[in-house]
């Protein structure tokens, strides 16, 4: 399925309210800039501050989208070669905690590179759930850690095939791409989904 990449409807329609130049009854306070600190406004710009809003209509609702943040979340998941990407208010660190707690419970096994963020080792507790780490590829003259390969990945899931997940750094915090098309194929041969931070 070819989908339309140049298309924007989450931010065309909130130009198109922003257009309607709507009295605001609602968060946020600071209502189009005119609450704030005039040095700031103008450092941000009306622009930006008008569609600065909540899930109200017309823009669809963020915790169950069924038009425009829906069709945007899906136009980000052929882009990106998803099955599915959801947008978070939450930041990256409450989104991949998010992640986490919906795959993993109490005992569960989790694949993880040893490179990773706090985030994700806080929501293995929440869960729970238990780590099995893979060994990143160390770069010796930089002295800093690349992405898992994928025989580290066929080794781990050979020897843990009850995992409940895969989480991948995908690039690093270094900028580094691992062979995520590979390592998605291999995983899911398993049956086990790939998370990617």
């Amino acid at each position: 399925m070819t989908v339309d990449q140049t298309k924007t409807p989450l931010f065309t329609a909130l130009k198109e309210h922003a257009g309607r130049n709507p009295v605001q009854f609602h968060i946020p306070g600071h209502k189009k800039g005119v609450g704030m600190d005039p040095e700031f406004r103008e450092f941000i710009g009306d622009n930006a501050l008008s569609i600065d809003l909540i899930n109200i209509a017309p823009l669809d609702d963020l915790h169950q989208p069924t038009g425009v943040i829906e069709e945007s979340q899906k136009l980000a998941a052929a882009a990106f070669g998803a099955d599915h990407t959801f947008f978070s208010v939450q930041g990256t660190s409450g989104a991949i905690m998010t992640m986490i707690l919906t795959v993993c419970s109490q005992g569960d096994k989790i694949i993880v590179p040893r490179n990773i963020h706090k985030s994700i080792m806080t929501a293995i507790i929440f869960a729970g759930a238990k780590p099995i780490f893979l060994k990143p590829v160390r770069d010796e003259n930089l002295g800093i850690d690349h992405g898992v390969t994928t025989s580290s990945v066929k080794r781990a899931l050979e020897r843990h095939p009850d995992a409940k997940a895969l989480l991948v750094i995908n690039p690093t915090y270094y900028g580094v791409c691992a062979n995520l098309k590979e390592i998605v194929d291999i995983v899911h041969s398993y049956n086990i989904p790939v998370l990617v931070d």
